[in-house]
């Protein structure tokens, strides 16, 4: 026996539903189904479009600047 738990959203759970509903009874059931509130999902993810990085401003090559730091690798 198994226990599956997964996040589903709206527009597919009915659709689940329905194929776990006709599935032999002895073989599946349905314990739980709990409806997760957006604001709680919200709160596991960061949204970066908030924030303004100003760490890389300053150059004004990058390419120039990624290959003077990979010539501090080289031991040639």
């Amino acid at each position: 026996m198994h226990r599956l738990v997964i996040d589903v959203n709206e527009n597919v759970l009915d659709k689940i539903i329905y194929f776990l509903r006709n599935l032999p009874k002895k073989d599946v059931k349905v314990i739980e189904d709990h409806v997760l509130q957006e604001k709680k999902i919200k709160d596991n993810y960061i949204d970066f479009s908030q924030f303004q990085v100003d760490t890389f401003k300053e150059i004004k090559d990058p390419v120039a600047w990624q290959r003077q730091i990979r010539d501090e690798w080289n031991r040639d």
